[in-house]
């Protein structure tokens, strides 16, 4: 968990949508031509700013412009294809230190990217349920009581075991 405290909340963001952006494309053979473009361009906007834009980029990776490539992830990673679904909630899990740290009066705003990354664990097509569950486990060891994060978190965990049982 001390990735999330490695750099400088901007810091970590900025450098997360750096790699994000590297690290994509070569693991989606499919992102290519014009949709790498805008990808690209995208992600440039995302980060080319003062300020990384944490809650763009988290409503990036749910939306369906990306959602073929984010269900395409593997569980783990491999040398062909580096950037898996584990390796992206590695790099979800500082945004969200970010939001309470740097983001703790937008409450309502950092609940719904919360909410929206939780849909995408639950409803990615290419992990089991054990992964979906090890996801909501480190993102709620990771996150803080200084904001209703981790309340939240429990709530979603109790929630898929009752589900799951």
């Amino acid at each position: 968990m001390q990735i999330a405290s490695i750099l400088e909340p901007k810091s970590n963001v900025a450098y997360i949508l750096k790699e994000f952006k590297r690290h994509l494309p070569g693991s989606c053979e499919e992102l290519k031509g014009a949709d790498l473009e805008a990808f690209n361009k995208k992600m440039d906007e995302l980060n080319n700013k003062k300020e990384p834009d944490a809650f763009g980029f988290i409503d990036y990776i749910v939306s369906k412009e990306l959602s073929t490539y984010i269900q395409g992830l593997k569980p783990k990673g491999t040398k062909k294809k580096p950037l898996s679904f584990e390796r992206l909630n590695l790099m979800v899990m500082p945004i969200f230190k970010y939001f309470e740290s740097e983001k703790a009066k937008e409450i309502t705003t950092m609940a719904e990217s919360l909410d929206k990354y939780v849909d995408l664990v639950l409803n990615h097509t290419n992990i089991n349920t054990n992964t979906q569950f090890e996801t909501m486990l480190n993102l709620y060891l990771v996150l803080g009581t200084e904001t209703v994060l981790k309340s939240t978190m429990f709530i979603n965990m109790v929630n898929f075991l009752v589900k799951n049982k």
